[in-house]
């Protein structure tokens, strides 16, 4: 075990473990903090769009959907539904709504 930390050769070079494992940790900070600015950017957009279209409430499960979605396509279909979401309409005061101020 404690020999493979002093290093190892892989296509002929020395590989440093710690650099290695520094390296996949940056990627995978890389990688979660694009998917932050996603959704960031996706919720602006949800906003704007609502905005638009005069919208004073965006149903809950709307937003919800827009934070899990994985794929551009995806943010841009839940989006296309700010105009005819009027789920909150048939909902008690008490539901979840995400009023926009």
């Amino acid at each position: 075990g404690n020999e493979l930390m002093q290093g190892f050769k892989m296509n002929g070079r020395v590989v440093d473990p710690n650099k290695q494992s520094i390296i996949v940790e940056l990627l995978l900070m890389k990688k979660q903090q694009s998917r932050q600015q996603q959704r960031i950017e996706n919720i602006r957009r949800l906003v704007e769009t609502a905005e638009k279209y005069r919208k004073r409430k965006i149903s809950v499960q709307l937003v919800k959907d827009l934070l899990f979605t994985t794929t551009p396509e995806m943010a841009d279909a839940l989006i296309q539904q700010v105009p005819e979401d009027d789920q909150y309409d048939s909902m008690k005061a008490s539901s979840g709504i995400c009023a926009i101020l």
